[in-house]
């Protein structure tokens, strides 16, 4: 669960899995300041797709790289 996870607290929530996307709005409603960043190579479905805040395709940045930029 999303609240046992901490995300009432979290200043980000990345996402890595797309097949998972229904818990963006979730984190939202759960914590309306969180960040919402996507890490994948797939897009967004479209009921999420303008809830995310950044969207980054691995391909073009690798992991470490984007983390650092994000904190």
């Amino acid at each position: 669960k999303l609240e046992d996870a901490g995300i009432g607290g979290a200043g980000l929530f990345v996402l890595t899995d797309v097949e998972e996307a229904t818990g963006i709005p979730i984190a939202k409603e759960l914590n309306s300041d969180v960040r919402i960043v996507t890490y994948a190579t797939r897009s967004l479905p479209e009921f999420v797709a303008t809830v995310a805040d950044l969207a980054v395709d691995p391909a073009l940045l690798d992991a470490a790289t984007v983390a650092e930029e994000l904190t």
